[in-house]
């Protein structure tokens, strides 16, 4: 038999609702209440479909539990995006698109228009305990000091979590996996003119595949991380090294390219990899470093001091030395 219908047209005209699935269609004003009379409508889980034009909202998206948000797809920034939700108009201390504790959700092609600079928090989030939370051809083009997608921030993690096919433009950080995240994937991503690093590699058991990372500050940082890796990736045009180790153990970076690295033009720089404190059992396999800065003097190197043990290269194809302070095993 026909699904059974459940009308909202009393709360929210521009909605059209079965019991699992919703048409949001925009209002040409602030659609922050029709998106919220969504999230009631499907009460037991569902998808909201956006339609191929622009939305705006003014507070925080909190998409409860077993709720996907879908667009009609995004195009590259260059181009008139499909689906845009422009969040300019959201407080800088808010979050534009939040899950909090919550599991099985999925955000999908859409372009999110952030806020400016004085914003310090990220653009998408997950906090708290949250589960199989899945983010798929998104582009976040945002001046935030934070990151443009983060999951499991602010003391929380994400778990069996992926972001997939998505671009981060101007952010601080473009894509964030921190504190206890696991077992969570990063896979097909772009970074492009992050002031800090493309990506932020956090927890256990996490994985970034088939990313790249463009005219950032860094390209990967690697921070309080165990038993993950970095596969078949790059960063190209960073101020700094295309990858900075520090505080991780038990960490794979498998073929591997960095490209007109050490940009900010400084000797102390490695181009490629810079180990910090307290770095040990590290795999660099396959790496290929090309074309770094005039002054860099080392393509993998120890920054500020490196301090750990059992460091292994394997392969390499580097453009400069590997600086002899690193104890290779």
């Amino acid at each position: 038999s026909p699904p059974r219908k459940y009308s909202v047209a009393e709360a929210a005209p521009a909605i059209r609702s079965t019991l699992s699935y919703a048409v949001l269609d925009p209002t040409g004003d602030d659609d922050t209440a029709n998106m919220l009379a969504a999230f009631t409508a499907l009460s037991r889980g569902g998808t909201i479909m956006l339609q191929p034009a622009s939305y705006a909202f003014s507070d925080t998206l909190l998409v409860p539990e077993g709720v996907n948000i879908v667009g009609a797809g995004r195009r590259s920034v260059n181009s008139p995006p499909t689906t845009y939700l422009n969040f300019a108009g959201v407080a800088d201390n808010k979050y534009a698109i939040r899950v909090h504790a919550g599991s099985d959700n999925r955000l999908a092609d859409f372009y999110l228009a952030g806020r400016t600079s004085s914003c310090a928090l990220p653009e998408i989030v997950t906090t708290g305990a949250s589960r199989r939370i899945d983010i798929e051809r998104v582009t976040v083009n945002s001046a935030t000091q934070a990151a443009g997608i983060s999951l499991g921030y602010g003391g929380g993690y994400a778990i069996q979590s992926s972001i997939k096919g998505s671009t981060v433009v101007a952010a601080a950080t473009g894509f964030e996996l921190s504190g206890a995240t696991t077992s969570t994937l990063i896979e097909h991503c772009y970074a492009n003119a992050c002031t800090a690093d493309g990506y932020r590699l956090s927890g256990t058991y996490n994985a970034i595949v088939a990313c790249a990372a463009d005219g950032c500050f860094r390209g990967y940082l690697i921070q309080s991380a165990k038993a993950c890796s970095i596969v078949s990736s790059g960063a190209e045009a960073s101020a700094r090294s295309a990858f900075h180790l520090l505080t991780s153990s038990s960490i794979k970076i498998d073929t591997c390219r960095g490209v007109i690295n050490g940009a900010g033009g400084s000797a102390l720089i490695p181009s490629f990899a810079s180990l910090e404190t307290n770095v040990s059992n590290i795999i660099i396999d396959l790496p290929v470093d090309t074309n770094p800065h005039a002054a860099v003097v080392d393509s993998i190197g120890s920054f500020g001091g490196w301090t750990g043990s059992n460091i292994r290269v394997t392969f390499p194809d580097l453009a400069r030395a590997i600086n002899s302070s690193i104890t290779l095993s």
